[in-house]
């Protein structure tokens, strides 16, 4: 199964030379996955998985990989790590397009490198409703059944 084509290419991401992808403390194995099933999709593209830390070359499409424990009701792995969201901005000149792909649901949005600084600011006030909304009341009593109270 081809999972990313479609998202790729509802991000602008027709064609591919070159992707690098930063990979997570934890999730070295699990970006072998992503390199292979975007070998699949561009067979003659160039892709790297290199640390966070290190020195990113300029690609065509950058990939973070996000890795968190699940939580329910409002689970996005991308929430738990906002500060590595953020840390995307310092890259966005060497890259076309950036890849967020959430490990747990399988969630990817791509993202053209321009907008990355809206998308941020985008997820940082989702995050903050999503804070406020998970204090409320009404929402833990109609969830209840559903929500783990730890």
């Amino acid at each position: 199964m081809i999972y990313f084509e479609h998202y790729l290419r509802e991000g602008g991401v027709t064609s591919l030379a070159s992707a690098v992808i930063l990979a997570p403390a934890n999730g070295e194995g699990l970006c072998r996955e992503v390199a292979d099933e975007l070998l699949d999709l561009f067979p003659s593209a160039s892709v790297r998985i290199l640390p966070e830390s290190g020195t990113i070359p300029a690609c065509d499409l950058l990939v973070q990989v996000f890795v968190a424990p699940w939580r329910f009701p409002f689970h996005d792995v991308v929430y738990e790590s906002l500060d590595r969201l953020h840390g995307l901005l310092r890259f966005r000149d060497l890259a076309g397009s950036v890849m967020i792909y959430g490990a747990s649901w399988r969630s990817v949005e791509v993202v053209p490198s321009g907008a990355l600084p809206g998308f941020v600011r985008k997820r940082r006030r989702e995050a903050r409703l999503i804070r406020l909304l998970e204090r409320s009341r009404l929402l833990r009593r109609l969830l209840r059944p559903l929500y783990n109270q730890t």
